[in-house]
């Protein structure tokens, strides 16, 4: 601390003149001057320190809030590119699986349409090259039917659907193919023996109405061992499918 000392007399006073009082004045004020600097410089100095730091604190944390911005504002970004990127893919898959369902119940009705058509419509039982089609044909839709099959238990969540579907496929690849198959390639003979000479006309009718009735026996047999489970298999891919379509809650 400075202390200022004055020994100043009446006698000095009397004998001031103005540049003495003048210079004493001015050491009174350099006093002051230097009191108060040293009593206010230091607080204003730490004041000013501590707003400076107070804002390169608030900068920190403002750049700091930017960045997490930032940062939040791309990984939301690429949230949302994702959750698209799903629900395009979700919906692809329904609709995949929704026309793999339709494929599969069409396949299975016209391959059993098939296999219990007595008539075998466009079929010329008196030519081989129309029956050799017609089995063709029915080779197709076996192998059709086996692909497809193949192919909705990729999408068919329901385990209990799956085994229903796969049931009703060996059903009918196990029972019908075979009876079919066999009556088709009997006609076949006949009318090769017939074109030979080696059996007359009436045996040939004989031979193909006995192969048309045991065939007819199959049938009916075939259709009462499928008709139930078909109906049943149908209901149910049907409620499986609108439970896939219903909108969301």
């Amino acid at each position: 601390m400075i202390t200022l000392q004055f020994n100043i007399t009446w006698n000095d006073i009397l004998d001031l003149t103005w540049e003495k009082l003048l210079m004493y004045i001015i050491i009174a004020c350099c006093g002051i001057l230097v009191y108060v600097f040293k009593n206010s410089t230091p607080a204003y100095l730490k004041k000013k320190g501590e707003n400076l730091a107070q804002k390169q604190d608030i900068e920190e944390l403002t750049d700091i809030v930017k960045k997490v911005e930032q940062k939040f504002n791309k990984q939301n970004e690429m949230l949302k590119y994702e959750f698209d990127v799903i629900k395009q893919l979700k919906i692809g898959l329904l609709a995949e699986e929704r026309s793999c369902i339709i494929e599969l119940h069409s396949t299975i009705y016209n391959y059993h349409r098939m296999l219990y058509d007595v008539t075998l419509s466009n079929v010329d039982f008196a030519d081989n090259i129309s029956i050799s089609n017609y089995k063709t044909s029915v080779d197709t839709y076996w192998h059709t039917l086996t692909a497809i099959h193949l192919k909705s238990d990729l999408f068919i969540e329901n385990k209990k659907l799956r085994i229903q579907i796969s049931e009703m496929v060996v059903l009918l690849l196990d029972k019908g193919p075979m009876p079919l198959d066999n009556y088709l390639q009997e006609c076949m003979i006949a009318n090769t023996s017939l074109s030979k000479n080696e059996i007359s006309l009436e045996k040939y009718r004989t031979e193909i109405n006995v192969l048309r009735k045991d065939f007819m026996l199959h049938v009916s047999d075939f259709l009462d061992a499928t008709n139930k489970d078909l109906t049943s298999l149908s209901n149910d891919l049907r409620d499986y499918l609108r439970g896939k379509t219903k909108p969301a809650l």
